[in-house]
């Protein structure tokens, strides 16, 4: 059975600092040939809702919430979660939509990655996956600490491009069997592979954060107008 080509860590013109539409994610996600995608904007779940019915590949409809400890993100959410509740609160608030807790670039400060005391209050077993390896970062020390942590550990990981721009999409990825429910993508994670392709410094250095607010509002413009 040929393996899915998966990334469950993406944003799209809903989050404040992506300028992606969903055409621009749809078009691409096929030229990257990605089979599923979870997109997850930053406490937003609309956008998500809208692709799900508009892409001809499986949409995870999902959600990276700020909490007070840091982001965490949420996947099959049918509803948004509110920012700025405690970690604990957030957790419970996915659970109690039958979703999934996927922990995105963990142990990172500058990008508000969940702290490893952070996690050890909550408990571990509350995370279903962790994101082992995010396209964006560039926090080395925190990649390394991570990985000390889950050496000797059983968890699942993913690899999430966690991309602002459609370039950055189907570049990284994990590997998977097909799946349906929430309950069989944690089955088929056990036995994951992931491929991992860093962002280029300089792409970054261009299309920085104030350049891609900027660029988000222009697609939103032509969004309004039926341009795009």
């Amino acid at each position: 059975m040929r393996l899915w080509k998966i990334d469950l860590h993406l944003h799209s013109v809903w989050s404040y600092d992506a300028y992606s539409s969903l055409d621009m994610i749809i078009r691409a996600c096929r030229r990257r040939q990605l089979d599923a995608l979870a997109l997850t904007d930053h406490n937003e779940l609309e956008g998500a809702l809208h692709l799900q019915e508009r892409a001809p590949f499986k949409v995870i409809a999902g959600e990276e919430i700020s909490t007070t400890e840091g982001e965490i993100i949420g996947l099959f959410l049918k509803e948004r979660i509110p920012p700025e509740m405690s970690l604990q609160e957030t957790v419970q608030a996915i659970k109690e939509q039958g979703g999934i807790v996927y922990l995105p670039h963990p142990f990172e400060t500058v990008r508000k990655g969940v702290s490893q005391q952070s996690l050890e209050a909550l408990g571990i077993d509350q995370v279903d996956i962790w994101e082992g390896f995010n396209a964006r970062t560039r926090d080395r020390q925190a990649v390394q600490d991570f990985w000390k942590y889950s050496d000797g550990r059983a968890l699942k990981l993913a690899a999430g491009s966690d991309a602002h721009t459609p370039w950055e999409l189907g570049r990284t990825y994990t590997l998977i069997q097909p799946f349906e429910s929430p309950q069989e993508l944690l089955i088929v994670f056990d036995q994951a592979e992931f491929v991992s392709i860093p962002v280029p410094f300089i792409y970054r250095l261009v299309l920085n954060h104030k350049m891609r607010r900027y660029l988000r509002r222009i697609v939103r413009r032509n969004l309004i107008r039926g341009i795009l």
